[in-house]
């Protein structure tokens, strides 16, 4: 009894190897094949030959007028440089993973959605095309009347076939403050989180009348255009000495950078699946050599009687077949379950994407089965005077 429970306690114990190895692999395919979709998608607008860098001057202590004149300034003396085709500003950089939602009434209905606050030239600076009416202008500032711009999602879901141009948007500041805005512009839909999202509706408000001190500039250079970014530095430092710039770089490369977290994500689940593939491969392995070991006796009456060596091989085989077939249902269930804790990280890939269960679960079987034709193999080459010796 004791020898059963013992037998029993190994094949739940290599199970649950197998198990963990699958789940391993399979949630770093995800990942893979998530990031494999983010590097071949669309985002929506042009990042060839835009260039960034932040700047907060909440930190400094600016308030609006005097923030507002700080990037004006910078912004002006940018123009100036050749090689710079465009200067803007946004308080969220695209695909910068941000999520920040504004609270709104359309049409006596309450929502939230999506936003950014941007500055004129926002959209020709990353080349979204403007499909109705305009984009902000250096005039749209505090003092005049508030506007909004949306893009197409945003004007299809809440305004229907009606043209958005023209419309209102209510903005709820606070419990008892609301601000009316006109909608003048209706811009093209571009990826905001993920290349790889489906199309959400989007809200842009003016910074001359939402100040932020916290500002990403966005320079659209041309083809010939060098020092982009010491440029940009020098200026900022001349209007503000204490001035701190972050962020710096073609907009591709920081986009590369906040995408960071995936990939080292997807490199621990990849080094973590293949130490638990391997833990596993040797577990069913020592397993299976055990067990020919213990069935010695069987596999010799078996020989004597005619069976083949094809039947032993099919015999041992069958066994660890069984703790794979196990141990891999055991593996889909818990890499379903890490697929949805990985949702942040998983974006475009459903948590059942069918071929990385298929892939990575015929990797495993490969493997597998290696590790049990050996002691097969060996148990269908034994003797049987020398496996009924001890009879």
């Amino acid at each position: 009894r004791g020898t059963l429970n013992a037998s029993r306690l190994r094949n739940v114990f290599v199970v649950m190897q197998v198990a963990l190895s699958l789940t391993l692999l399979i949630g770093a395919g995800l990942l893979g094949a998530s990031m494999r979709r983010a590097s071949n998608g669309d985002p929506g607008f042009g990042v060839d030959r835009v260039s960034i860098g932040t700047v907060d001057l909440d930190l400094l202590g600016y308030d609006g007028p005097a923030g507002i004149a700080f990037f004006g300034d910078v912004a002006r003396s940018m123009a100036q440089i050749p090689g710079i085709e465009s200067v803007a500003l946004a308080r969220y950089m695209p695909l910068a993973s941000q999520a920040s939602r504004y609270n709104v009434e359309i049409a006596g209905s309450p929502t939230a959605v999506y936003y950014n606050v941007v500055s004129a030239s926002y959209f020709h600076a990353l080349g979204v095309p403007v499909l109705a009416g305009r984009e902000f202008r250096v005039v749209d500032r505090l003092a005049a009347p508030g506007v909004a711009i949306v893009n197409e999602s945003m004007a299809r879901e809440f305004f229907g076939a009606d043209a958005a141009v023209g419309r209102h948007v209510q903005l709820l500041e606070s419990a008892d403050q609301t601000r009316d805005v006109e909608i003048v512009g209706v811009v093209k839909d571009i990826k905001y989180r993920s290349v790889i999202e489906s199309p959400r509706p989007y809200l842009y408000l003016p910074h001359g009348q939402h100040y932020r001190g916290l500002m990403t500039f966005h320079l659209r250079t041309a083809p010939t255009a060098t020092q982009v970014i010491p440029n940009l530095i020098r200026e900022i430092r001349r209007v503000e000495p204490m001035a701190s710039i972050v962020n710096t770089g073609p907009i591709r490369g920081v986009m590369r950078y906040v995408q960071f977290s995936q990939r080292v994500s997807g490199v621990v689940l990849v080094v973590a699946g293949t130490i638990a593939l391997v833990l596993a491969t040797v577990g069913l392995y020592a397993l299976i050599a055990y067990s020919v070991n213990q069935r010695t006796h069987e596999i010799g009456v078996r020989v004597a009687m005619g069976a083949q060596k094809r039947d032993v091989v099919f015999l041992i085989v069958k066994q660890g077949a069984r703790l794979l077939l196990v141990g891999s249902v055991v593996g889909v269930f818990l890499a379903a379950c890490l697929g949805k804790l990985l949702g942040s990280f998983v974006v475009g890939v459903s948590s059942w994407h069918a071929l990385t269960y298929v892939v990575m679960t015929g990797i495993l079987f490969v493997v597998g089965l290696i590790a049990i034709l050996q002691p097969a193999r060996r148990a269908s080459q034994l003797l049987p005077t020398i496996s009924l010796r001890g009879e």
